[in-house]
């Protein structure tokens, strides 16, 4: 599934299998590739509610959970949680020129602890970044950063919710323009499937 964000009809921003409605954020032409869109404070991304499926549940996915966007702009020193699947897979990121840091939570919608994985990479905060992550159902984390894999600090995390709602959104001060997201239900990509994701934009 897909969304490249050059499509909108009526409220909607007509994707490949995902549609999104943007809560306050707009299209801009400051994009990697036709336009983007710009999540500004208190905006948010609306990927609808996917209960009983991998999108909005981790546990019901065949083995994992993978989403990869590009994001363009970080505010300095202000975390944002670009992605938040209610069953189980979070991302917030944070801009400490010249690093980003990474959240990734991986964790099961009910019971048990899941995984929060913490990394510090460096990398360009004001321009466009190419991220993907993943959760599998047994709360296993990875994350690539411009098609390069990185291991983070393992820590605990709280259980997730069962409301299968997804949202991109942003924190206090915080913003962001995003482009060409895609989602794969089912599968955690390898390192070579990602680097050629990240290579056919360049």
């Amino acid at each position: 599934m897909s969304v490249a964000f050059d499509t909108k009809v009526g409220d909607m921003i007509i994707g490949s299998g995902l549609s999104v409605t943007p809560v306050g954020a707009t299209l801009t032409s400051s994009a990697k590739q036709g336009m983007a869109l710009n999540v500004d404070a208190g905006n948010k991304l609306d990927l609808g509610t996917h209960n009983g499926r991998c999108l909005g549940n981790i546990s019901a996915c065949n083995d994992a959970l993978t989403v990869c966007m590009w994001i363009h702009g970080l505010a300095e020193n202000k975390w944002g949680g670009v992605f938040n699947n209610n069953g189980g897979l979070k991302l917030s990121i944070k801009g400490v020129d010249p690093n980003i840091l990474i959240h990734l939570h991986c964790v099961p919608p009910v019971g048990a602890s899941g995984q929060k994985y913490e990394y510090t990479i460096a990398g360009d905060i004001t321009g466009y970044n190419h991220y993907c992550f993943s959760c599998s159902k047994t709360s296993n984390g990875k994350v690539f950063l411009n098609g390069q894999e990185h291991f983070g600090i393992i820590q605990s995390s709280s259980s997730g919710g069962t409301s299968g709602k997804v949202k991109m959104a942003t924190g206090f001060g915080f913003y962001y323009n995003v482009d060409e997201l895609n989602v794969w239900e089912g599968a955690e990509l390898d390192a070579a499937t990602v680097s050629a994701c990240y290579e056919g934009y360049n």
